[in-house]
């Protein structure tokens, strides 16, 4: 794997961090609306009942149907991520794994970054070149 290639694929974590909350969202709004009064419908006309349970039995079906597929797309998105956090662990350094970490995990700037290590931006956007090929090197062999 080439440096280049470990930027891309570190780079996607804010995309996947947005999808993730994409998707606790749209559970949530599922639940919302799952529980919500209109979707209770009540009557005092037996002839209409089986016809009110069918309905109700459908909503439910679906609700559960949408419900397992935004929790497996949530899970997967996670998956992503803890996958790229499992690559920012390999960098051979301490100091390279905490550059990435800061960079990627926590979308820092370059130049809060270098104020949290102690070095200037130049020497730490070096130290994230040096990183990236690290982890490179771990994902090659």
């Amino acid at each position: 794997m080439k440096r280049e290639e470990v930027k891309s694929i570190l780079s996607q974590v804010g995309e996947i961090e947005d999808e993730i909350l994409r998707k606790f969202r749209e559970i949530q709004e599922l639940r919302e609306s799952a529980m919500s009064p209109e979707t209770v419908h009540y009557t005092d006309m037996p002839k209409t009942q089986t016809h009110v349970t069918s309905k109700m039995e459908e909503k439910i079906c679906d609700y559960t149907a949408q419900m397992q597929k935004l929790i497996d797309e949530k899970e997967a998105w996670e998956k992503k991520k803890d996958q790229i956090k499992e690559m920012i662990s390999s960098a051979s350094k301490p100091i390279y794994r905490q550059i990435l970490r800061l960079r990627y995990l926590d979308r820092l700037h370059w130049h809060d970054i270098a104020m949290m290590i102690g070095y200037g931006i130049r020497n730490t956007q070096n130290l994230h070149q040096e990183a990236l090929d690290s982890v490179a090197e771990q994902y090659s062999s």
